[in-house]
């Protein structure tokens, strides 16, 4: 199904020629996959399900980007995948929680330097069947605020169908030179230093997860799925165009909260170990 995807997604969004000094540096073409675990922890024990879980999880991307009118506004079209693979020890009723989508932007840049994007993944958020009843929409609507020549606000929100409520998007960046950059925002902080030329260090909380469909649990036609992790990354670069990041931490909490009932289970915290690759030109 990725092969399928992505080549359609390849053969949709033909590449443009760059123009400009500054638009150089924006990357016309990315693609990223990465990997992750997380190791086993308990359930609470308010569910009754009496378990333990770790998880897989894996990501593939693709981004093509067109500039408007020679920039500096680019709509982009592409596609993504997340696939989440649970090891239960005991009765916990769920293993997958998949999607497969398109991606489609549109942002606006300022000195090669996102500014503003809406972003929409219109695809199929599932667990084990890709029924019309699990297609959905989520979106993320981002946007700077210019304070001072180094601190920018940032707002935005990301929503979809099987999200009980709107993830907000909030707080401030702050570029401290050009090797250190604050970002003092939720639900994903970071403090990003350039150590060398080519190596980058990054200390930051993420939230992960989205809304799915859920096959045939009585009473919970979908479940709102989230972990938050804590941990440092390091980014290098093999070669001009491709970038491997190696990180590791602590996830913090993990929750399920199955709607429209409201029933929700969260588990332990686990230590999480993360490898991913990005090609872009």
């Amino acid at each position: 199904m990725w092969t399928v995807l992505f080549g359609l997604a390849a053969a949709l969004c033909a590449p443009v020629a760059a123009a400009g000094s500054d638009e150089e540096s924006i990357p016309r073409q990315v693609i990223a996959a990465d990997i992750s675990t997380i190791g086993r922890s308990d359930f609470d024990s308010t569910n009754g399900w009496g378990a333990r879980q770790s998880v897989l999880e894996g990501n593939i991307s693709f981004l093509q980007r067109n500039p408007v009118s020679g920039g500096p506004w680019y709509w982009g079209c592409g596609a993504r995948s997340d696939i989440f693979s649970f090891s239960n020890h005991g009765t916990y009723p769920l293993n997958h929680l998949q999607d497969y989508a398109g991606q489609f932007s549109l942002e606006y840049f300022v000195k090669s330097q996102p500014a503003a994007s809406l972003t929409l993944y219109p695809g199929f958020y599932y667990e084990n069947t890709p029924t019309l009843s699990a297609w959905d929409v989520p979106f993320e609507l981002v946007s700077g605020i210019p304070i001072s020549s180094s601190i920018a606000g940032v707002i935005g929100v990301n929503w979809g169908r099987f999200y009980y409520l709107p993830v907000p998007i909030a707080g401030f960046s702050w570029t401290v030179n050009p090797k250190v950059r604050v970002d003092l925002v939720y639900p994903n902080p970071s403090l990003v230093v350039e150590l060398k030329k080519n190596l980058e260090a990054r200390i930051s909380g993420e939230l992960i997860g989205s809304g799915y469909r859920t096959d045939d649990i009585p009473g919970k036609s979908h479940v709102e799925y989230f972990e938050y992790r804590v941990g440092a990354h390091l980014a290098t670069k093999l070669k001009p165009g491709l970038k491997l990041e190696v990180g590791a931490g602590y996830c913090v909490d993990r929750t399920f909260e199955f709607l429209p009932d409201r029933l929700t289970s969260r588990t332990d915290g686990a230590p999480f170990a993360h490898i991913g690759l990005e090609w872009a030109r």
